[in-house]
């Protein structure tokens, strides 16, 4: 009884809350089931914010450069390394090799350990087998990187704004 109060007392504040709408400067450009992919545009800037899964990487591209129109892609900012969130950048990497790659220090270790990778690679095939019927889809265990370590507490300025970095356990 007390769990149930307690969760009501939690979520009432989001009543009628539409997760998918966001502030005109974010576009969600998610190519599948997964994690979310947002683009955020700032002062002439753009940042990815997650890549979401694997298997949908190259629609993910097609809706990137859709929202881009002509634009560069600057930055990918990568939130934890689950690899429904972060699947795709191989393929990110690829298409756009000169965007700067940020992230934890974790994520940092994460990307140059070739088990984290291989354990990747095979979630990532069981989210293709799931949820498309395409078992060639190529899931990439290369192209990982963090070019731009980020601390808890720092601000990633880009032009006159900023993201406050909170690191969490």
């Amino acid at each position: 009884m007390r769990d149930e109060k307690h969760r009501s007392e939690i979520f009432k504040d989001f009543d009628n809350h539409d997760r998918f709408k966001f502030p005109e400067e974010v576009v969600r450009v998610t190519a599948g089931k997964g994690g979310e992919s947002l683009l955020v545009f700032l002062n002439n800037k753009t940042v990815l914010y997650d890549t979401g899964m694997a298997y949908c990487g190259d629609k993910l591209i097609l809706n990137i450069e859709k929202a881009l129109k002509g634009k560069p892609l600057d930055y990918v900012l990568i939130s934890h390394t689950h690899y429904d969130h972060i699947g795709a950048l191989p393929f990110i990497v690829k298409r756009w090799p000169n965007v700067l790659v940020m992230g934890s220090l974790k994520a940092k270790k994460v990307f140059e350990s070739d088990g984290a990778k291989t354990l990747i690679k095979k979630l990532g095939e069981v989210a293709r087998d799931n949820y498309t019927d395409d078992n060639k889809i190529n899931i990439p265990k290369d192209g990982f990187r963090i070019d731009r370590v980020l601390r808890d507490g720092e601000d990633f300025y880009i032009g006159d704004s900023y993201i406050h970095i909170i690191e969490t356990k």
